[in-house]
């Protein structure tokens, strides 16, 4: 998961654009697949897939 705080956007697509100083922590065995869900507070939690599936 990643923890942090930032504004985002989203896209005209419907897709949120994950600030880059998250990017970088994504595995490459993710595949570039994210797990969104609402936290507390009116935040999201963000989790690569393979740590969501564990």
């Amino acid at each position: 998961m990643f923890q942090g705080h930032s504004n985002c956007n989203i896209d005209a697509k419907s897709r949120l654009i994950l600030p880059a100083k998250f990017r970088k922590y994504i595995k490459p065995e993710a595949d570039n697949k994210l797990i969104l869900t609402r936290g507390m507070d009116e935040c999201l939690l963000v989790y690569p897939l393979d740590e969501w599936e564990k």
